[in-house]
């Protein structure tokens, strides 16, 4: 709440603790000179909104603003905490053990590699749809991915929306979301897309390679991880963890890359 003051016309919760007590707003309370301060300000932000849909029944959003005047941890200027009023379906980022429905960073984490652990209740078993309602301002190259930590699984948000069968419960930090600049690894030859590249259960598989094909094998952040010249068509590697890698191949006729979750 800036300088300690509600605006004018702004309504607001009142969250209690565990212990029982009266709260008393009296017009006493009242001062001149607000009309305007407002909670939220405008100001350049990059915006993420991001639905979860029951099959049957709920619908929650949460949202992630990235702001150069946002600090890291609870800012109580941006922030908002999710209120949990019984609705059968509720979709929240996580700060510890807080739960917001609108969450503000620093806009510098932008620039590289960086998630958010979510929250997830469901009344009731049912098909959940994640799919992103809206992007605002988002860097060039920028890419969204939810993770299902339990099936160690990554979805690019950006290309199409995420279905998911889940059972009733809480589900504390499954899910994540991560935002990934775009990583830079120039390629100057002509490119060929000859090659398949795909990953599964944590293994990186290459296929359809030309012998003497360069693979390298970069981390989400840019480091570069591991490096190969083939003698063969075929080529497998172990993933150091489950993660987003990019992967970069060249050849006399030609190179690619392509981004690879596993």
């Amino acid at each position: 709440m800036p300088n300690g003051e509600i605006g004018v016309a702004q309504g607001f919760f009142v969250k209690g603790g565990s212990l029982q007590l009266d709260v008393y707003l009296k017009k006493d309370m009242r001062s001149t000179g607000t009309s305007g301060q407002f909670f939220r300000t405008s100001g350049p932000a990059s915006r993420i909104w991001l639905n979860a849909i029951g099959e049957y029944d709920g619908f929650s959003q949460l949202a992630v603003v990235f702001r150069n005047d946002a600090a890291l941890g609870e800012d109580p200027a941006f922030d908002a905490p999710r209120m949990h009023t019984g609705s059968p379906l509720v979709f929240s980022t996580l700060l510890g053990q807080d739960a917001f429905a609108i969450q503000a960073i620093p806009h510098t984490e932008l620039q590289q590699t960086g998630s958010l652990p979510c929250l997830l209740h469901l009344n009731n078993s049912q098909l959940v749809t994640f799919k992103l309602d809206s992007v605002e301002a988002l860097p060039s190259g920028v890419e969204l991915w939810l993770e299902d930590r339990d099936k160690g699984r990554f979805f690019n948000l950006m290309r199409d929306s995420v279905k998911l069968r889940l059972t009733a419960g809480t589900y504390n930090q499954r899910f994540y979301l991560h935002w990934i600049p775009q990583i830079s690894t120039r390629i100057d030859e002509p490119k060929t897309e000859i090659t398949t590249v795909y990953a599964q259960a944590g293994q990186l598989h290459i296929k359809q390679a030309l012998p003497g094909t360069e693979i390298e094998v970069f981390a989400a952040n840019g480091q570069l991880l591991h490096s190969v010249k083939l003698t063969e068509s075929s080529y497998s590697w172990w993933l150091p963890q489950h993660g987003i890698y990019l992967v970069r191949w060249r050849h006399a006729s030609g190179a690619g890359q392509k981004k690879v979750a596993g």
